[in-house]
């Protein structure tokens, strides 16, 4: 978003409880409990306390460390969320990071996705989005490059250019397609290796499998996966895994804890 000229713009800020009514601002700041009445564009806005957006939203910078409710579509710059934010409608951004929760009703697209806390999405169109947390879209997920750990729920298409994902809990794709494809269980490192190593141990954790109906890629690698269709190039097949068909063109590796059932070199 391109800085509209502060010097003729007037702020908004609310430390109590108040009303900011529609316009166009340079910084609009709210510590208490606030109500942004109309469409709203600014150059940066600050939610520490409690906010509530009844009309369409543009800012260059949006910071939320409280709760904020977004009740049409909000765009921008740099949006960072380390409270709890709802949007109803659309989101369109530079770069989004969340360290604490957001929902969005409609179709996030951003540039770049950080999420270190929660995300659920309607769908989600990205250039990169990085994990460390947990991801739930409920309709299609495009990325050129998707990479971390946590969890992932996408209920529709997963397409991903470059995917290399390490889960510690259950995840699940309808269909995960891509030129590389890597989803294995994390272990941590260090103690956290040797915990989960004991946690595996005594079977707390056979249900953290990734599951999909069809994972298609020119490379893919998977472990700890229930998956009823792989396609690829080349395909390793690790540790407890469950496939009902694999076909590949140059080479299939599988570990002998895996099942499966039909293999054709095409």
């Amino acid at each position: 978003m391109n800085q509209v000229n502060a010097h003729r713009l007037p702020n908004g800020k609310i430390s109590g409880s108040g009303t900011i009514i529609g316009g166009v601002y340079d910084h609009i700041s709210v510590s208490g409990s606030g109500v942004l009445d109309g469409d709203v564009e600014a150059n940066s806005i600050s939610i520490s306390g409690s906010g509530t957006a009844r009309g369409n939203v543009r800012a260059g910078d949006l910071k939320v460390s409280g709760s904020a409710k977004f009740e049409r579509n909000l765009s921008g710059g740099h949006h960072k969320v380390s409270g709890s934010t709802r949007v109803l409608g659309q989101m369109y951004t530079d770069e989004v990071h969340v360290s604490g929760s957001m929902k969005v009703l409609g179709l996030l697209h951003s540039q770049e996705v950080h999420v270190s806390g929660s995300l659920s999405c309607q769908g989600l169109k990205t250039n990169r989005l990085e994990v460390s947390g947990s991801l739930h879209s409920k309709a299609d997920l495009e990325a050129e490059e998707f990479r971390g750990k946590g969890s992932f729920r996408v209920e529709g298409l997963l397409n991903a250019n470059h995917l290399d994902f390490a889960f510690g809990g259950g995840s699940y794709a309808k269909e995960i397609g891509g030129e590389y494809i890597r989803v294995i269980q994390w272990h941590g490192f260090g103690f956290n290796r040797l915990l989960s190593w004991f946690i595996d141990l005594l079977g707390f954790r056979k249900y953290s499998h990734l599951r999909a109906d069809l994972i298609e890629g020119t490379v893919v690698e998977l472990d700890h996966a229930d998956v009823k269709v792989v396609r690829g190039t080349r395909v390793v097949i690790g540790p407890n895994c469950k496939i009902g068909l694999v076909e590949f063109t140059d080479s299939l590796l599988v570990d002998p804890s895996s099942e499966v059932s039909q293999r054709v070199q095409m």
